[in-house]
């Protein structure tokens, strides 16, 4: 695993990782579907659950 040193500030992380970086509306994040993850959480959170079935 790798990581940063030290580590950014709840506050750095919020102004990186806010409402939009989830939605799709941002300039990053997760822009592949309409709505992004967060409309996709289902998918993403079956997907998991394949793969971890898979690797057990």
């Amino acid at each position: 695993m790798i990581f940063v040193s030290p580590r950014p500030t709840a506050e750095a992380m919020s102004a990186l990782y806010d409402l939009h970086y989830f939605d799709g509306t941002g300039d990053y994040g997760n822009q592949a579907d309409e709505g992004g993850m967060l409309a996709n959480a289902s998918g993403y959170l079956a997907r998991t659950h394949f793969i971890v079935r898979r690797a057990s």
